[in-house]
């Protein structure tokens, strides 16, 4: 009896002692992540902090405050966070035992220090406590956290418009202080409904959305995001009725040597509630050979420019961000009726030349000039004989819209600072025009 209650001693005693270690270890781990956060994010509108950090033998209560500069009117929006970490090397979560540095739970807060109004209203929605989470952090520090935000039905100041949303929730892995994060986010249903008797009404069925990103800096960042929403529905106060079904959203960028490129499309199913429904709905866009440092400076400088931002400054930033080689792209198309249509458009700037600056140039028509750029736009039959378009395309059919059988087609070139439209040569300062 006695051996196996010095056995058991023993064994509290290295438990404890182990635990103590890892709460030792997990702490510096936090300060270290939170600090190399707050270098990261340095000079952005967002601060980090840690408030306080209770460190106890087998257990640690922490606060840690996000802070987001101009994204009210007025004012900050402030996130705090608080914590009950355990310890490890041993410990129990959902349940079961499980080894590891750190398991942690808790909850956040969101307030806005300058608006009691705002206050109120988060308050009202959510009460004191805005969502939990609980996560995990292993020997290597890869860390998991599952988040939930619960949903409400209600009115807010007036009883004009009720808002419901069926809550979120996702989960965010990452390894600290490496700048990577994955994961998913799952959003609710919202819907916005008049109470007045209008028939007014907006329905969101909900969205999903996975991500895979690595920060490069705190302006840049490599790999991919999808959303997808299901079904947007509407209703106006007239009566009228509009639907978009099947969204879905995809970027993504990669680092090639010192220079980005990236990729947007969105692509829709379905939209109704127009003059004509429309199907097939797609846009891609792409944007390559952006060089890393100047977009940092760009995205650096918007930052913390004001409303006494001066013209040289932006040009200064222009001037490093429009370097030859850079290269945009777009297409972009729908079904309507019985047929397509599609435009794509290439551009690639090959640069003013002799080291000018934007500052230097005497008209758009000598920035026109360092753009070489082809734009195709086609149309089926249906399409243009069919629908209003016609009203707009008649004149021109035969000359800059040619009949291709089966489709309509306009092909527009600019090069060397001359623009042709199915190879007739066309005035740019009718281009010109548009863009003064």
């Amino acid at each position: 009896m006695k051996k196996f209650i010095g056995t058991l001693v023993v064994l509290v005693l290295v438990y404890v002692t182990a635990a103590y270690a890892t709460g030792y270890l997990g702490e510096r781990e936090v300060r270290q992540q939170l600090l190399s956060e707050a270098e990261f994010l340095a000079g952005q509108q967002v601060a980090i902090s840690l408030e306080d950090y209770r460190r106890g033998i087998t257990s640690s209560e922490v606060t840690t405050v996000i802070r987001y500069r101009d994204v009210l009117p007025e004012g900050e929006l402030v996130l705090t966070v608080d914590a009950r970490v355990s310890h490890g090397p041993l410990f129990w979560q959902g349940g079961a035992p499980r080894l590891g540095l750190s398991s942690i739970e808790g909850e956040f807060r969101l307030h806005a220090p300058d608006q009691p109004e705002l206050n109120a209203v988060l308050e009202r929605l959510w009460g004191e406590s805005l969502g939990t989470f609980t996560g995990y952090t292993g020997f290597t520090g890869r860390y998991t956290l599952d988040w939930q935000i619960p949903g409400f039905d209600q009115s807010l100041d007036t009883d004009d418009a009720r808002f419901s949303f069926a809550g979120a929730q996702g989960r965010l892995s990452g390894v600290a202080n490496e700048h990577q994060y994955s994961g998913d986010v799952s959003v609710g249903a919202v819907t916005i409904e008049d109470q007045q008797g209008s028939g007014e009404r907006i329905e969101i069925s909900g969205l999903q959305s996975t991500f895979d990103l690595h920060y490069l800096n705190a302006y840049i960042s490599v790999g991919e995001v999808e959303v997808d929403i299901s079904r947007i529905a509407w209703q106006q106060l007239e009566g009228s009725t509009g639907e978009l079904t099947d969204v879905r959203l995809r970027a993504e960028s990669e680092a090639v040597g010192d220079k980005l490129n990236s990729q947007l499309s969105i692509d829709a199913s379905r939209l109704e509630g127009v003059m004509l429904p429309v199907r097939d709905i797609y846009y891609r866009f792409a944007l390559n050979n952006v060089s890393q440092a100047a977009l940092t400076q760009w995205q650096a400088s918007a930052s913390q420019w004001g409303n006494d931002v001066t013209e040289a400054e932006i040009i200064e930033v222009m001037d490093a961000l429009l370097q030859p080689g850079l290269q945009f792209s777009a297409d972009m198309g729908a079904g309507l009726m019985d047929g397509q249509s599609r435009l794509t458009l290439n551009a690639d700037y090959i640069g003013l030349g002799a080291g000018r600056s934007l500052s230097q140039l005497d008209s758009y028509g000598d920035l026109l000039a360092a753009v070489n750029a082809e734009l195709v736009f086609r149309a089926d039959d249906a399409i243009v004989m069919n629908t209003p378009l016609i009203l707009v395309t008649a004149d021109y059919i035969g000359t800059y819209l040619i009949d291709e059988g089966g489709e309509y087609v306009m092909r527009a070139k600019l090069q060397d600072g001359r623009l042709t439209i199915a190879d007739i040569p066309f005035p740019i300062e009718f281009l010109l025009m548009g863009l003064m």
